[in-house]
């Protein structure tokens, strides 16, 4: 959403249906939790939405284990298209965060890394270590215009003036990484959200304005301000599987390690509830490869065996990816099922 020249595509224009390139013999893309600590209790997310008591305190993956997951980075055959840093936390809390970029850079196995960050803590120091190591992404949540919104939506007291100033130094030091700001439209009036798009289009290289969803499994939502639909959760919908339930992709090209090494594919399971292994005893190759993916695939291919979680889930609703039902047979035949 742009109306200026200056502005560069967020992902790549190189694009090729999923279903023509699979099997892949490596992930396209690979979310790497460092840290599943966070400064914000962002309404929208399971951290101050889900049971507390079943959200675990917060941690970080050990700095041995970002050294290992490097190792078995170089291990893949073919490059991984996309590795996001930041899954379920603030990755700039984690203490090694330039560090450990810098380690996932040099496999050179890596075409893009980015974090998703909520910019309060991209100080001009921060931004310029992030610079320094080849980051190539950046993408900043914002969440309000003003410290009071902040609060509301966040609940956190942070300085509005901060975190707009963090971004502006952060995109004039960026060379070539690119940096994307967004927010949500639920929480902001059309006013508000023109604003939003006059502060910070000038400053980044893309820019949107997303909505808030229902899509962490086991919570729901509370409904914010300006018309959002009291909505069900995406994982608490039934289909029926043969006619409805379309074939996710996320097992076919997605892998996501967890602080604690566990592994899953899907974009809702904050607790990695469906795990695939874990990479303090088994390869990411050993995984990639291995039954517990290869089952899961099968299950949406031949839609037998479906896990719990995935035959009442309406994520795809919210993805981009490709729906590979009409694929079912010919991916059948490839995988040799």
């Amino acid at each position: 959403m742009t109306n200026s020249e200056h502005f560069r595509p967020l992902v790549s224009t190189d694009y090729k249906p999923l279903h023509t390139i699979l099997p892949l013999s490596s992930p396209l893309r690979l979310g790497m939790g460092f840290t599943t600590r966070c400064n914000f209790r962002c309404e929208y997310c399971y951290l101050y939405s889900a049971d507390k008591e079943k959200i675990p305190p917060g941690r970080d993956m050990p700095f041995s284990l970002v050294e290992k997951i490097a190792k078995d980075i170089y291990e893949f055959e073919n490059p991984i298209a996309v590795a996001d840093v930041s899954q379920n936390g603030e990755p700039l809390l984690y203490p090694n965060l330039p560090e450990a970029i810098k380690l996932i850079k040099d496999t050179q196995k890596v075409k893009s890394i980015r974090i998703i960050t909520n910019g309060s803590l991209l100080s001009p120091k921060k931004a310029e270590e992030l610079i320094s190591v080849g980051l190539n992404q950046v993408m900043v949540s914002i969440n309000g215009l003003s410290d009071q919104q902040y609060r509301t939506v966040v609940h956190a007291n942070v300085k509005f003036d901060t975190i707009y100033n963090n971004v502006k130094y952060l995109y004039s030091i960026r060379q070539d990484c690119h940096i994307h700001v967004k927010t949500i439209a639920n929480y902001f009036s059309e006013d508000e959200q023109k604003k939003f798009l006059e502060l910070f289009s000038p400053i980044s290289d893309s820019i949107f304005i997303d909505k808030a969803v229902n899509q962490w499994i086991g919570v729901q939502l509370p409904t914010p301000p300006y018309g959002r639909e009291e909505g069900v959760n995406r994982f608490n919908k039934h289909f029926d599987l043969e006619t409805e339930l379309p074939v996710c992709s996320a097992p076919f090209y997605f892998l996501r390690i967890h602080p604690n090494g566990q592994t899953s594919v899907c974009f809702g399971d904050w607790e990695a509830a469906m795990s695939m292994g874990n990479v303090n005893n088994m390869s990411l190759k050993e995984i990639w490869n291995g039954k517990e993916l290869a089952g899961l695939r099968k299950a949406q291919l031949t839609r037998s065996g479906i896990p719990s979680q995935c035959n009442k889930c309406h994520y795809y609703e919210l993805s981009t990816s490709e729906d590979l039902t009409p694929y079912s047979e010919e991916l059948i035949e490839k995988f040799g099922f």
